[in-house]
């Protein structure tokens, strides 16, 4: 639940008020980093799969955002100062959420996700919300969401084993076939009955409230020093 509740305090600050915010995002990343290290093949494969948002996102921002040259000396050809600046700290947000998201995946299953979001949302089940269907249908989608990655992770394998690619169009035939492979069986297999069981929610330890804080105390300080 801490955990979950890090992610969400950090996300929702970043989506609220991105420039006061970045600085202490960044340094409560860091520390998060020092002290619990994701696993370094899951965050490196994270990374590169948007590596072409970020260069995208800080492309578009550049020479999207009207203001002053960059670089003066390539005239039109310059992106803003402007834009690079917020195209920056756009792709800091995401490469900071990115590193959340892994470790959050890599120590929390399925079920215990969805029994985390279930317990925060079951105050509103007094108004009549489905807290515990939603928890349900979470973790089955959660499940489904993780084997099917499991697979395609496999399938790509023996692809690479098979064939190796010699090109960049081959890479991209690759990833199509796997994907094909993908709906083919999904298209086959038979469905679910039912989700796995909720994990019990573990009760809250010293080091959980300890995080919690540390978190949200970085965010306010960042946010009345430089908001």
């Amino acid at each position: 639940m801490a955990k979950l509740l890090a992610v969400i305090a950090v996300s929702l600050g970043l989506a609220l008020s991105l420039r006061p915010l970045l600085p202490g995002a960044a340094l409560v990343t860091l520390l998060l980093l020092l002290c619990d290290v994701p696993q370094l093949a899951s965050l490196g494969r994270a990374l590169r799969r948007v590596r072409w948002l970020l260069l995208s996102i800080v492309l578009l921002h550049g020479y999207l955002t009207p203001g002053e040259a960059a670089w003066p000396l390539l005239g039109e050809l310059s992106p803003s100062s402007i834009g690079l600046e917020n195209g920056l700290q756009r792709a800091a947000m995401l490469l900071i959420m990115v590193t959340w998201a892994v470790w959050l995946m890599q120590d929390v299953s399925p079920s215990a996700m969805a029994a985390a979001i279930t317990a925060m949302l079951r105050p509103l089940a007094a108004l009549g919300f489905p807290a515990d269907r939603l928890g349900r249908r979470l973790s089955l989608t959660l499940q489904a969401v993780e084997q099917v990655g499991e697979r395609a992770r496999v399938l790509r394998m023996e692809l690479l084993q098979a064939a190796p690619p010699r090109s960049w169009g081959e890479g991209l035939r690759l990833r199509a076939e796997v994907l094909l492979r993908l709906f083919q069986e999904a298209e086959q297999a038979p469905a679910p009955a039912s989700a796995l069981p909720l994990s019990p929610l573990p009760a809250w330890r010293w080091r959980d409230r300890l995080f919690l804080m540390a978190v949200l105390l970085a965010l306010t300080l960042a946010y009345w020093n430089l908001g």
